[in-house]
């Protein structure tokens, strides 16, 4: 199955100062407002589904969109099976699709736009206030700017001058080279209490996480360590104790780069289970796709909505370049 996009309405061009003739100015496809959980660690998006009106939650850490079961069987979506399998936390697969003829968020308009169905629901069972998951698979298409302040999410023609890209006042600006893999995850390098971590931006994750042998390597933590709480185990992992603690600063970006930092950062450390994605989906709001074949390699850390919902980011996947702000003063109700 083929996913076809495209924006049926004109763009808003941002104001910019002049420029050359052959560099585009910043111009708006579609901004909309986000729902979010009372802890602020989850955000999602209004979506028009042939018709009917969806919540969807905006996950740049899954590579494919996805929809539940429940969802899929009351729009009556045409299924089809597709050469990848979706492993839920219980291990159990799927390899269906099912294709939505008219999507809409906001100003843009979409076609023919496939999602996988997810066996389970990862919202709970029975739980129909959200949909699914808006993955990379779409939101790459465009650059993705999300205010956690102000609960805005905004997508942007990519076809622009590179670096142009902050049009809302900040105090502090960092712009931070990233790995986009060819599944759409977004890799970068943070710096945690003065040492180097690769890491991975999943705005799906409710939590930051952090290896814990990468833990132990570089900080010396253990599960004994002062400040340490065991939170849970990994599910089909026994044994594999979830540990949780706090850091003093986390921070993105460096001198060459502009910086944000921010103090207290909770991580929770989970065991080195990179390679099994039923151990990895349990450390997510959502599921995750991979081929049968494939191992899967993580970064060391995975940034979490715990930390993200202090900051206002911009995706430039084309560029290569995650732009971080403080995120804007929430609107007075």
């Amino acid at each position: 199955m083929k996913t076809t996009i495209f924006a049926t309405l004109g763009l808003l061009v941002l104001a910019q100062p002049a420029l050359a003739q052959d560099c585009k100015q910043l111009a708006i496809v579609t901004s909309v407002d986000l729902a979010t959980t009372d802890d602020h660690n989850a955000v999602f998006a209004k979506l028009n589904l042939d018709g009917h009106d969806e919540y969807f939650l905006i996950d740049t850490g899954a590579n494919l969109s996805t929809i539940t079961k429940d969802t899929a069987d009351e729009l009556g979506l045409d299924r089809e099976p597709v050469n990848v399998a979706l492993i839920d936390v219980n291990g159990r697969e799927s390899h269906e699709a099912g294709r939505v003829k008219s999507l809409t968020i906001g100003n843009l308009h979409a076609s023919n736009v496939d999602f996988i169905i997810m066996r389970d629901n990862p919202f709970g069972e029975g739980n129909k206030s959200v949909a699914g998951l808006l993955g990379a698979d779409f939101l790459s298409n465009y650059d993705l700017e999300i205010d956690y302040g102000a609960n805005k999410l905004t997508l942007l023609s990519p076809d622009h001058c590179p670096g142009k890209v902050i049009y809302w006042p900040a105090t502090a600006v960092a712009a931070i080279p990233i790995n986009v893999t060819n599944k759409g995850d977004v890799e970068l390098q943070v710096t945690l209490d003065g040492k180097p971590v690769s890491a991975k931006l999943d705005t799906g994750a409710s939590n930051t996480t952090l290896s814990r042998g990468f833990a132990q390597t570089n900080y010396g933590i253990t599960e004994t360590s002062p400040g340490v709480k065991v939170i849970g185990e990994l599910n089909n992992a026994h044994g594999a104790a979830i540990l949780s603690t706090h850091f003093k600063m986390l921070t993105f970006g460096d001198d060459s780069t502009g910086s944000i930092s921010l103090g207290n950062p909770q991580v929770d450390l989970i065991a080195d289970y990179q390679g099994n994605s039923d151990v990895q989906g349990l450390q997510h709001t959502g599921t995750r796709l991979k081929p049968k074949s494939e191992a899967v390699k993580l970064p060391d850390m995975l940034l979490g909505m715990n930390v993200l919902k202090h900051l206002h980011i911009y995706i430039a996947y084309g560029e290569g370049k995650l732009y971080v702000t403080p995120a804007s003063a929430p609107e007075k109700k």
